[in-house]
């Protein structure tokens, strides 16, 4: 019998051993400000490792917050040929799901 574990995304995945249950996600505002700021903690506290490629390191940075004139939070990711901080994005949303799964300890190893 396996042990049940949590993924985002849209579906129920079941492997040989382990289900998921998965949840939709909408990338609100509100949302978009709870994924980012742990990324940003991961990188100061050195728990993230990234591979030396130029395009997962720009990917990840090309996240910006900005402020809105109504005094908002808004992170906004440039749009390249290589995509809109998708990298970024789920580094985010696998800290996420880590922190819940591990009650707030996680790690993790970005790979190309």
């Amino acid at each position: 019998m396996g042990s049940a574990k949590r993924a985002r995304g849209p579906g129920k995945w079941t492997g040989l051993s382990v289900s998921y249950r998965v949840e939709g996600l909408h990338f609100t505002g509100a949302v978009k400000e709870e994924l980012a700021y742990p990324v940003r903690a991961a990188f100061e506290d050195r728990t993230v490792r990234v591979p030396r490629s130029a395009e997962i390191r720009a990917d990840l940075r090309s996240v910006r917050k900005e402020s809105t004139a109504s005094g908002n939070v808004r992170f906004a990711g440039e749009r390249t040929r290589n995509g809109h901080a998708d990298r970024f994005w789920a580094l985010a949303l696998a800290l996420h799901a880590s922190k819940e799964a591990d009650g707030g300890q996680y790690w993790a190893q970005v790979v190309r």
